[in-house]
């Protein structure tokens, strides 16, 4: 699990040019970017407190995902 977040979260990513989305309890998208670099830094701090999966959806690969928790 990454740590409690608030206002932005860096995102590493495994492959240039990722997709990478912010999941909520419901299953929704909250946020959805592309990693251009190997890492993505998202602006988080207009979501709601909560628990959200982030998904990294490299090319060709399969689905990375972990935890956090906006606060």
């Amino acid at each position: 699990m990454m740590s409690p977040a608030n206002d932005r979260i860096t995102v590493p990513a495994k492959a240039r040019d990722a997709g990478v989305r912010l999941i909520d309890a419901s299953g929704r998208t909250a946020l959805r970017a592309r990693a251009i670099g190997l890492k993505q830094d998202l602006a988080v701090n207009t979501l709601s407190p909560g628990l959200r999966t982030v998904e990294l959806l490299p090319n060709g690969s399969a689905p990375q995902r972990t935890k956090m928790l906006l606060e």
